[in-house]
């Protein structure tokens, strides 16, 4: 409905006015009146009606200073002037001032009908050409937006590509970063995930948050940036405002690497981060992909260390000599011989690994797998139980998944202290003990106590500590303990619970309590064993 306003002194006027006006089929209501200009001004500044029919002559302030005060507070409504005076001076002051149009008094009802109508079909072809151009806008910005994605898009599979080796790709990505950036010097930055915690995110949160710490990150450090998701992680391509010496490149980069790190700790989003060498051929560019994926694999070794740099990798040697067999040998002997030093040798042969090397991730984790199995393969040729160990396909599917050579260490030292207590201790325990180790094993799960275990063998709580402090040499609580602990390991690498399910799971009730046995039963929280 369009909006009609009448300003008139002469009320009878007015009255005449509204009644011949056809309200309903011109699409109008009635939105106010007045009687004099003062009058007119304010309440047509309030109401903003469509069509205003103003007199010319009224008291006060004129209709025509009227509509000259109204067009310069910007007042866009339609304005038909009413006049008893055929004088064209008013006509065409009027027709400056942008009148509409106007009618002569006394005012016949079809000469009124008939501007009005006019007025209605200028009014309804503004609003079409409003419409018009808001879609024309809506459509531009759509067109302009989807333009954008499909740039984005194509720089990011151009990015992919080249990192993967495409030389086109590699071609077409440089031109359009140095177009847009002017990109000279460049160099790459992995922006890898933890393992996922308690209340992880996804993939698209993840990406998300990179996205935006690179943002916030280009800004401090004045440097171009691009990132892509790809299935090692975030993968991110970054260049300096202006040239500098490798040494600036270098520090520059881990302020980048520490500032990226630091704002997704304070997320709780585990990273950690590898970094290429400087190059400033895109030729170079599956070179550089090559190196943080090097970094990457090399953090097997590197385990509690955030940020990777290639440079500082490749100035080490990468050694050949990953064991040596006599030490392997005297492993084997052990596990064979079922003597107490499996232990021992089993940190011997461990120890071929310095800390200070960096080792083909693959070719360790395959050494260890094999050992691992020919270490089952003794015990089941001596005639131990095969409960006591784990399946060899297990042994290939624990040992493979390890994400750090901590880890992978300490899980081949559990499975020795294993074989020891196995092959030493169980050949020595008495029929009580062995019934004693049969019930925990059962009831682990429970909050089982020494009392309870002496009442299901009919003895003693004095005689229960006895027996295992004699046999195995440890007390109630700590044999227990390492139940629960060695079951809780095997739940963790499974995967699929979070930890305080697990403490749970295996008799604690206590979570802080299983978090503090476990730590000093294997070294680490339970968080960061696998």
């Amino acid at each position: 409905m369009y909006r009609l306003f009448i300003a008139d002194d002469n009320e009878w006027a007015r009255q005449a006015l509204k009644r011949s006006i056809q309200w309903e089929k011109l699409n109008c209501e009635f939105c106010g009146e007045a009687s004099n200009g003062t009058e007119a001004l304010a309440l047509i500044t309030e109401k903003r009606p469509n069509i205003v029919l103003m007199d010319i002559k009224m008291p006060g302030i004129s209709g025509m200073d009227v509509i000259a005060a109204l067009r310069e507070q910007g007042v866009d409504s339609l304005f038909i002037m009413v006049t008893a005076y055929d004088d064209f001076t008013f006509m065409r002051q009027g027709m400056q001032m942008g009148v509409f149009d106007y009618i002569l008094k006394p005012v016949a009802d079809k000469e009124l009908h008939t501007v009005l109508r006019k007025a209605v079909e200028s009014l309804e072809e503004h609003e079409e050409e409003k419409q018009i151009a808001q879609n024309y806008k809506e459509k531009s910005e759509s067109y302009a937006a989807q333009l954008k994605e499909v740039n984005e898009e194509l720089e990011e599979k151009l990015f992919i590509d080249a990192v993967n080796g495409s030389k086109d790709s590699s071609e077409r990505f440089a031109k359009i970063l140095k177009a847009k950036y002017r990109i000279h010097d460049y160099f790459l930055m992995l922006v890898v995930p933890e393992e996922e915690r308690e209340g992880g995110q996804s993939i698209d949160e993840f990406i998300e948050r990179q996205c935006s710490i690179m943002a916030e990150c280009s800004s401090i450090y004045h440097a171009h940036a691009k990132g892509v998701w790809i299935k090692e992680g975030y993968l991110m391509l970054l260049s300096f405002a202006r040239t500098m010496f490798l040494k600036e490149y270098d520090l520059q980069s881990l302020r980048m690497a520490e500032f990226i790190c630091r704002k997704n700790e304070e997320a709780s989003t585990g990273v950690y981060m590898t970094i290429s060498h400087v190059s400033s051929s895109f030729e170079e560019l599956s070179d550089l992909f090559g190196q943080v994926l090097f970094c990457k694999n090399s953090r097997f070794f590197l385990e509690n260390q955030k940020i990777i740099h290639y440079d500082s990798l490749r100035s080490r040697s990468i050694s050949g000599e990953y064991l040596k067999m006599r030490k392997l040998e005297e492993l084997y002997a052990a596990c064979r011989e079922h003597r107490a030093s499996v232990r021992d040798c089993m940190t011997d042969f461990l120890n071929q690994f310095s800390v200070n090397e960096i080792y083909d991730t693959d070719y360790v984790k395959n050494i260890l797998i094999q050992a691992a199995i020919m270490m089952v393969y003794i015990q089941r040729e001596a005639g131990v139980e095969e409960n006591d160990f784990p399946d060899v396909n297990d042994v290939v599917k624990e040992l493979s998944e390890m994400h750090s050579l901590q880890n992978a260490f300490q899980w081949m030292q559990d499975f020795a202290d294993r074989i020891e207590m196995s092959g030493d201790i169980r050949r020595k325990i008495s029929q009580q003990t062995k019934k004693i180790l049969d019930y925990l094993n059962e009831h682990y799960t429970e909050q089982v106590s020494l009392q309870d275990v002496a009442d299901y063998m009919g003895v003693s709580g004095t005689h229960v500590s006895r027996l295992i402090k004699n046999d195995i040499g440890e007390t109630f609580i700590t044999l227990l303990n390492k139940i629960r602990i060695k079951e809780s390991i095997k739940i963790l690498r499974s995967g699929g619970y979070k930890v305080y399910e697990i403490a749970e799971m295996v008799g604690y009730s206590n979570y802080a309590y299983f978090y503090q046995i476990f730590k000093k039963h294997t070294g680490v929280s339970p968080k960061d064993y696998v």
